[in-house]
């Protein structure tokens, strides 16, 4: 079964549990080694996460070469 979720206007899709990016959660991002902060990441709005980059503030921990590839794929999806 294919799901195809549409955001909209992204202000009432929550960034860190919402499936709008290419049909993941964010935490099941291939290459998503990233820490995030569960704390923002379940509170904030997809449209506030990416206005003015806002979502790499709820990156949290050192990122290693699988997080740093996966930080840099999210970057250009965003883009």
């Amino acid at each position: 079964m294919a799901v195809i979720t549409e955001i909209g206007d992204a202000a009432n899709t929550i960034f860190g549990k919402g499936r709008w990016l290419l049909g993941h959660v964010l935490r099941t991002w291939p290459l998503g080694y990233i820490l995030w902060c569960q704390k923002r990441t379940n509170k904030r709005s997809v449209i506030e996460a990416l206005t003015d980059h806002q979502w790499i503030a709820d990156i949290q921990g050192a990122l290693s070469v699988g997080a740093i590839a996966g930080f840099l794929k999210l970057w250009d999806y965003f883009l």
